[in-house]
């Protein structure tokens, strides 16, 4: 059982909610070496904006004492983004494209709440499969993907080429 101030309540994201989503993103990316410098705070609002306005996509925001402690996006296709493997799900997929949290230890309340409720809309949307990637260091992340069921599909290594 949680105190009232422990409880996580999760709504969609409103254009309002913008601003503090730019900064707990910079913030966020601040603390890995994965952060990528060409990404500025203008481009990061632009493409959140986008999303909240898309009424395809999910845009889910965590709060806490109406202050915003979390956040997730995805979008979905009618086709897998990513190769895929013989049990893949052949109906729409939903890739999502920014999770995050304001601070490591929000994963296991605010991370669990966004995940359990964007897989609800999904399902309710007709998605087949959810993909979830995480390209930071992040244990605390990887360990509530994997408790939640997700699997581990894939690593991706890439190189610079500029």
């Amino acid at each position: 059982m949680t105190a009232d101030g422990d409880r996580i309540e999760i709504r969609d994201m409103t254009p309002s909610d913008v601003p503090t989503i730019v900064g707990i993103a910079e913030r966020g990316a601040a603390m890995t070496a994965e952060s990528s410098p060409s990404d500025s705070e203008e481009q990061r609002s632009s493409r959140v904006r986008g999303l909240v306005d898309d009424a395809t996509a999910v845009s889910l925001v965590a709060t806490r004492d109406e202050g915003v402690c979390g956040y997730l996006l995805a979008t979905v296709v009618s086709a897998p983004p990513e190769p895929a493997g013989p049990s893949a799900a052949t109906g729409p997929v939903a890739y999502v494209t920014e999770f995050t949290v304001a601070a490591p230890e929000e994963w296991w309340t605010a991370g669990a709440a966004l995940l359990g409720r964007v897989q609800q809309r999904l399902r309710g949307k007709g998605v087949d499969r959810v993909l979830v990637p995480v390209d930071a260091p992040d244990p605390a992340k990887r360990a509530l993907l994997w408790r939640s069921g997700l699997t581990l599909e894939f690593e991706r290594y890439a190189s610079s080429l500029v």
